[in-house]
């Protein structure tokens, strides 16, 4: 018992004191300070390049990156209307999936768009890369085409008798 318990508190100090953790935590600081000054945006992509002017610390090369959490590089990046207009989206995706009649689609969406905002919260690149916004856009495509039809959708031939 007493062996195991040095190992992880061993692992616990090895994952919270690792120099990527610490660079992370740094990332995170700087993109709240982006927001607070900046409760607008700076723009989409824009982010690194606002950095030297929140950062305590001097930046080196390697350090100008997007913050590696999706909500606070939207919320630094596009500010109050970008995060209000995600939560929208996102409603409207959940509503779409609620109103889908196979519970097994069902089911299968839920758990792809859970995936995606744990992913989210750990990487960034759903955003600033081109597969992830492919990612976003086939799973949103599949769910809007998943969708019950209506009499209304249907094209409508006059059969001449």
């Amino acid at each position: 018992m007493i062996p195991s318990l040095f190992i992880l508190m061993k692992r616990f100090h090895e994952i919270f004191f690792d120099f990527s953790f610490q660079e992370r935590l740094i990332g995170i600081k700087n993109a709240v300070k982006l927001f607070f000054t900046n409760p607008y945006g700076v723009g989409i992509n824009q982010s690194t390049l606002f950095l030297d002017n929140v950062s305590e610390i001097s930046l080196l090369p390697w350090q100008y990156q997007p913050v590696h959490n999706l909500s606070l590089l939207l919320m630094s990046e596009t500010g109050i209307l970008g995060i209000f207009s995600a939560i929208f989206i996102l409603g409207i995706i959940i509503k779409k999936i609620k109103n889908i009649p196979k519970n097994n689609e069902k089911i299968i969406f839920y758990l792809l768009l859970i995936f995606l905002l744990i992913t989210a919260q750990f990487d960034h690149f759903l955003l600033s890369l081109s597969q992830g916004r492919y990612i976003i856009i086939l799973l949103f495509g599949l769910i809007f085409l998943s969708q019950p039809k209506t009499a209304n959708t249907y094209y409508k031939n006059p059969v001449v008798q």
